[in-house]
C-alpha cells in the first residue's frame, strides 16, 4: 500500500479514497494524468465512469496497483 501519487496509465485500487472523491474503496481505476500539474482522472475499469480529483486530495489517499 502506498500514499504517493499514482502514475499515468496505472490501474489502482484504493483502500482510502482521495478526500472528497467519488471513487470507492476496493474498485479498480485506471489513472489518466497526461501532465503532472492538472487533475487526476480515475476511470472505473468495470463501468467506464470516471471522476476527477485534485493532486492535493490524491496525496491523502492510500492505494495499491491492481493485479
Amino acid at each position: 500500500m502506498t500514499t504517493s501519487t499514482p502514475k499515468h496509465g496505472q490501474t489502482v485500487v484504493f483502500s482510502k479514497v482521495p478526500a472528497g472523491s467519488y471513487c470507492s474503496t476496493g474498485v479498480a481505476y485506471r489513472v489518466d494524468r497526461k501532465d503532472n500539474k492538472g487533475a487526476f482522472r480515475f476511470e472505473n475499469v468495470e463501468r467506464g465512469s470516471a471522476t476527477y480529483d485534485q493532486p492535493w486530495a490524491v496525496k491523502s489517499a492510500q492505494w495499491e496497483i491492481a493485479a
